[in-house]
């Protein structure tokens, strides 16, 4: 059987594996979004998802220690892979205290800030082009990436309040979780420059003059948003 779906977040993917080994689905295998599982005994694993230490495949250092502590690596995926375990071996736990938890997480925070960073960059690429050649291809893939950046920020945001929350269990002092304005505040100005493009191509289509509209509005909402992080990082400082 195979499934398709979108996540951005691992513990929601997680719960989402063992909730279908649970009703007697085992996952086999990942491709761009595809999940192949085969029929089983419900319950039969527990499954976790950890970050591989090389990109698309595991280290043979990696697999031995798993294999080691009766963990089998189902498949990798860019940098995450599925790992499983019997469920008669007892609860499956891959980070058991605060301090594995906080390294873990610090990791895939640094995941999404790379990437989002790429992705700022392929969206100012694109961007160029859209505005100074009316170019209505780049000005497409400009607002796609750009979506990708507002979703890795937004996950950022996620992951800094799991961070946190750690620490803040711990008894230590954190700061607020918006900290950075920058991605929010180059998205703003890819819906004003986008806007700014499609007004000047000339364009007598009433679809794209309200694309136009849209976009400007847009575009105020992100300033906004980016005015209230710097805010809110202003008084986090003065605490």
């Amino acid at each position: 059987m195979k499934k398709f779906r979108l996540y951005w977040d691992t513990e929601k993917e997680t719960a989402w594996l063992n909730e279908m080994a649970k009703e007697g689905w085992n996952v086999t295998g990942f491709n761009m979004g595809f999940y192949t599982f085969e029929k089983c005994e419900p319950e039969e694993y527990q499954y976790q998802i950890d970050t591989s230490d090389k990109l698309f495949k595991c280290s043979d250092k990696y697999r031995d220690f798993m294999e080691s502590v009766g963990i089998e690596i189902v498949c990798c995926w860019g940098v995450w892979v599925v790992l499983r375990k019997k469920t008669s071996e007892g609860k499956f736990e891959l980070y058991s205290d605060d301090e594995s938890r906080l390294e873990h997480l610090y990791k895939i925070l640094n995941i999404y800030k790379i990437v989002m960073l790429i992705e700022i960059g392929c969206m100012m690429v694109n961007v160029y082009p859209a505005i100074f050649h009316n170019s209505i291809e780049n000005f497409i893939a400009a607002f796609i990436v750009s979506l990708f950046v507002v979703l890795f920020g937004y996950m950022i945001r996620i992951t800094k309040g799991r961070i946190n929350k750690i620490l803040e269990n711990k008894g230590e002092k954190v700061s607020g979780v918006a900290k950075n304005p920058m991605a929010t505040n180059c998205v703003g100005w890819l819906f004003l420059m986008c806007s700014y493009a499609i007004n000047n191509s000339h364009s007598e289509s009433l679809f794209m003059d309200i694309i136009s509209i849209v976009l400007g509005l847009t575009a105020c909402v992100f300033f906004g948003l980016s005015l209230r992080t710097s805010g809110l990082n202003k008084k986090n400082k003065t605490k």
